[in-house]
């Protein structure tokens, strides 16, 4: 899936249960600095699993006083491109339990797409 692919606010996955989550800062020249994070998914029908890259990650937050990462139940995705953040073109949410919320620059999806 390439940026120029998502709409306004859609799907990017559901009921997949999380694997593998990592988050790494990658350094640029002077004291630029970037968030990546990568959620591989597995849905439980047919176990099969899906990396999904999101890059230039900012205001990430997770809810709760504590983080259990069993699965995400919907993650949504809404393009704000329009709103004129400098860098920042997604807002995606877990829509069903509000556990994760950022903003990205960019969306690659590994995989089949739920």
């Amino acid at each position: 899936m390439t940026n120029e692919s998502l709409t306004k606010t859609k799907p990017l996955a559901s009921m997949g249960y999380v694997v593998r989550l990592e988050i790494e800062r990658e350094f640029g020249e002077g004291e630029d600095s970037s968030l990546m994070l990568m959620v591989r998914l597995r849905d439980p029908k047919n176990d099969k699993e899906i990396d999904i890259v999101f890059d230039g990650v900012a205001q990430l937050k997770f809810s709760g006083e504590s983080v259990a990462l069993t699965e995400l139940v919907l993650l949504v995705v809404e393009d704000i491109s329009g709103r004129g953040w400098e860098g920042l073109s997604y807002r995606v949410t877990d829509a069903e339990e509000e556990f994760v919320c950022f903003l990205c620059r960019s969306i690659d999806v590994k995989g089949q797409v739920s």
